[in-house]
């Protein structure tokens, strides 16, 4: 009886901890682009999230999170209230869901500063 409790505890551990990282509600298949101001910057974790002021709307970016922003020489001033980006990423399959996720690219065309997985900087 102990072994069934125990293996029934560990598949809804799992079960919860993968439902976490689900980006079903995302459309990986059609990548978009989206251009604006960035709104607002949250630095924290579970992932860095941007709102962005693009067409009369305010759409939440989920970008990375801390760890993957150190690797990627990102910190808390690399984008600033106020900058002109463009991100490419996955558009939730809603469209009245305003997020964007699994980001792919960011650019900053104000000052050619680029963004990808794993790196960033200006002319790469």
């Amino acid at each position: 009886m102990k072994i069934l409790a125990v293996t029934a505890a560990l598949a809804v551990s799992a079960a919860t901890l993968s439902a976490h990282h689900s980006y079903a509600a995302f459309d990986r298949e059609h990548p978009v682009t989206v251009e604006g101001t960035i709104g607002r910057v949250i630095f924290a974790n579970p992932h860095v999230v941007l709102t962005l002021d693009s067409g009369g709307k305010t759409l939440s970016v989920e970008w990375g999170n801390l760890r993957q922003m150190d690797r990627s020489s990102v910190n808390i001033d690399t984008l600033k209230v106020g900058d002109h980006i463009l991100v490419t990423g996955a558009a939730t399959r809603d469209p009245e869901d305003k997020r964007i996720s699994l980001i792919t690219d960011i650019q900053r065309p104000a000052d050619g500063w680029h963004w990808r997985p794993g790196r960033s900087g200006v002319g790469f």
